[in-house]
């Protein structure tokens, strides 16, 4: 499946913070540092390391796609036509790397699970909406055992990230319910 350019805009609004209408490196790692912060996560850990890294390489990855006009920086048109384009390309491999090492950072006893406390925490951080965490949270835990595994929440990212159906899980979720 292709990313539709409705979930790629969804994506291009949550990653311009400032709301400047261009996303850089540096909204990368703000987005990195945001989560490590909110975690308490010492910034010389491995997973602060590994998820600073995750997003530095992401920006790399789809920075080379998107600066089509090459002014360093990613404009909207840019971040659509670019999400569409390494939809279902080896990229999804760097994305899954990414959400893993997020996924990582909020699995506060690592144990390979995310509680719903964890999961509220992480949308808060990222800037999601928190008023329908339990509903999100349901979304996610597919196999119903009241967590969230590093598979289900990586695929529900992918499926934000490079699918073309609105209503997938990870649109429902990451774009706001």
């Amino acid at each position: 499946m292709a990313a539709s350019p409705n979930s790629a805009e969804l994506a291009f609004q949550h990653l311009d913070r400032d709301g400047d209408g261009y996303v850089t490196a540096q909204h990368f790692e703000h987005m990195a540092r945001t989560i490590i912060a909110a975690f308490g996560i010492d910034e010389s850990s491995p997973k602060a390391i590994a998820l600073l890294e995750g997003y530095r390489r992401t920006f790399e990855m789809v920075f080379r796609e998107m600066d089509t006009n090459r002014d360093g920086r990613v404009g909207p048109d840019e971040f659509t036509s670019a999400m569409v384009a390494l939809s279902g390309k080896s990229s999804a491999s760097q994305l899954r790397g990414v959400c893993a090492a997020e996924f990582a950072a909020a699995d506060r006893d690592d144990d390979g699970m995310i509680t719903r406390d964890e999961f509220a925490h992480l949308l808060s951080a990222i800037g999601q909406p928190s008023g329908e965490v339990d509903a999100a949270f349901d979304a996610l835990d597919r196999d119903r055992d009241s967590r969230i595994s590093r598979a289900e929440y990586v695929a529900a990212w992918e499926d934000y990230l490079v699918s073309d159906n609105p209503n997938s899980v990870g649109a429902r979720v990451f774009a706001g319910l």
